[in-house]
């Protein structure tokens, strides 16, 4: 049972440092004027390097 444990605050570190790398975005894009074409830009880099957000 330890194992689960384990692999919960393993996905609990990376929904946080998803998070914290989303908020800096965020506060770029304010900083840039919130350039749409950096947003989508982001959000591919976000696809390709998490596999987080799959076209279904």
């Amino acid at each position: 049972m330890t194992d689960k444990k384990d692999t919960t605050s393993d996905v609990e570190k990376q929904r946080q440092e998803l998070m914290a790398r989303l908020k800096g975005a965020q506060n770029q894009m304010k900083g840039s004027g919130s350039d749409k074409s950096n947003a989508s830009g982001f959000l591919d880099m976000m696809i390709k390097s998490t596999g987080t957000f799959e076209k279904q």
